[in-house]
């Protein structure tokens, strides 16, 4: 949960558009002796996040006007929960595109100091940063905030984002399933999981 939290918090920031290549990238998260991985895969206006240990799916959807919708998938419970645009407003979470589709915003890069070429230091969210990035694919070779080191162990292009095919829960209407126990269990962790509401 404290990688989610992590990446929700770089990519807490307005929306904005960014063009990327289509890539999957993989990706080592360490926090002293723990390690976790993450899967990006971006396509178009699609990027999901998949936490590979937790078996949670990250996916984002943007409009032509901007607008985002989510989908937080549990493939093993064969459920997911979707966001409205309105949804994500009202609890706050309106990530940066950029951020969502590059692990870290392009204004996020600018705040940091360039000490030789694709190395950039300095502090980001309250915590000491530094980044390695890769041009040719617009990803991080290497992240380290504070205690967390995020690496890349590959990267390949893709041809698209692929759709999950798992029985869809609208965000707002948790409240009436709760007899349900996938809807009890997230509930229970919700409001954990989205600090910046």
């Amino acid at each position: 949960m404290r990688w989610l939290v992590v990446l929700l918090v770089l990519c807490a920031l307005p929306a904005a558009a960014s063009d990327v290549a289509a890539v999957r990238a993989r990706y080592a998260l360490k926090r002293g002796n723990h390690v976790e991985h993450l899967e990006l895969v971006r396509a178009g206006d699609r990027v999901s996040h998949e936490f590979v240990e937790r078996g949670v799916r990250e996916l984002w959807q943007r409009d032509a006007r901007g607008d985002l919708e989510h989908w937080r998938a549990y493939p093993a419970q064969g459920k997911s929960v979707h966001y409205a645009p309105g949804d994500l407003r009202t609890i706050n979470l309106w990530p940066r595109w950029d951020a969502l589709t590059q692990l870290i915003s392009a204004q996020e890069l600018a705040s940091l100091t360039r000490n030789k070429k694709n190395v950039l230091e300095g502090t980001l969210r309250g915590q000491p940063a530094r980044v390695e990035w890769r041009d040719d694919v617009a990803l991080p070779r290497r992240i380290t905030l504070g205690q967390l080191t995020m690496e890349l162990l590959s990267v390949e292009p893709v041809s698209a984002v692929q759709s999950d095919t798992l029985e869809s829960i609208e965000f707002a209407d948790l409240g009436d399933k709760e007899y349900d126990p996938f809807v009890r269990r997230f509930l229970a962790h919700h409001q954990h999981e989205h600090p910046l509401h």
